[in-house]
């Protein structure tokens, strides 16, 4: 299974592991996988990579054997380093810069549409009183 892994600086494994991650090369550990406390990670979504990044250097990986899958990580006895897109540090700056300028216009959105939902309501509510209004003349 494909997957997005960040790693340190130096792309060497964490947690007292110490072997480098290497382009074409796949790592792996014995035993059961399991996620948070064995196995090699990755995560199908670049936005949850990102929650779990170790450092700026992200590759693209393959997540095999036993594989566990999370709700936002997968894990699994190997994985292969398919694609070392380095340190992405400037990209995740644009990220966090194109993230806030499109929040701020969602801001905008937001509040042009709430004034339109507002009268909207407003219109709703009278077409309705205008309706039993009739509806009620009628009975007269």
């Amino acid at each position: 299974m494909k997957a997005w892994h960040f790693a340190n600086y130096d792309d060497f494994l964490k947690y007292g592991d110490g072997r480098k991650i290497i382009l074409g090369e796949t790592l792996s550990v014995e035993g059961t996988p399991k996620l948070c406390s064995h196995g090699l990670h990755g995560n199908v979504s670049i936005l949850d990579a990102m929650k779990y990044a170790g450092g700026p250097n992200l590759w693209l990986v393959e997540i095999t054997g036993n594989v566990q899958i999370g709700d936002d990580k997968i894990c699994g006895n190997s994985r292969k380093a398919l694609v070392q897109y380095g340190n992405i540090l400037p990209l995740i700056v644009e990220f966090s810069f194109w993230c806030s300028s499109r929040a701020a216009e969602s801001t905008k959105s937001a509040a042009k549409y709430a004034e339109y939902a507002e009268s909207a309501a407003k219109y709703e509510r009278q077409a309705q009183e205008d309706w039993w209004t009739e509806k009620l003349s009628q009975l007269k």
